[in-house]
């Protein structure tokens, strides 16, 4: 037998599971290899531990107190979760009022109209052309500036 086959059938060594023949493969192998062996004691202490069946002593009112503890988080709890509740309505509330007076003031303005203001937008481009010493802004163009200069 080999360590990898021990280790797959090591829990059911412990347990007695094993037939009487794999049982005797299993203890000659724990016999002639120390890892195992110390693998197979760790394990069958573990289980020892486990099987144990005894309860610790708990003191007086122990439980009394714990479930008074637990119901005490609980009402903390409930009261946090409340206002967590609250705060988020609060919030889809004013979300909600922001959103319906955006839609009403944007229904109530009117659109401006930009073609009745077009002969206005040329004349304040006229007078800032003037301003610049440039006789009308529609005629002068920037190759004109530059050959000027030379």
């Amino acid at each position: 037998m080999n360590c990898k086959e021990f280790e797959n059938n090591m829990i059911a060594f412990v347990e007695d599971a094993l037939p009487s023949i794999k049982s005797t493969e299993m203890q000659e192998h724990i016999d002639n290899c120390v890892a195992c062996k110390k693998l197979f004691q760790e394990v069958k202490s573990t289980f020892s531990l486990l099987d144990d069946n005894s309860i610790p002593d708990m003191k007086p009112f122990f439980m009394t107190r714990l479930e008074q503890r637990l119901e005490n988080e609980n009402v903390e709890y409930t009261i946090g979760t409340k206002l967590r509740w609250l705060y988020s309505a609060a919030a889809v509330v004013v979300m909600l009022l922001g959103v319906a007076l955006g839609i009403t003031i944007g229904k109530n303005i009117t659109p401006v109209q930009l073609s009745d203001n077009s002969q206005q937008y040329e004349m304040i481009q006229d007078t800032d052309a003037e301003d610049f010493g440039l006789i009308s802004f529609n005629d002068y163009t920037i190759e004109s500036y530059i050959l000027e200069d030379e």
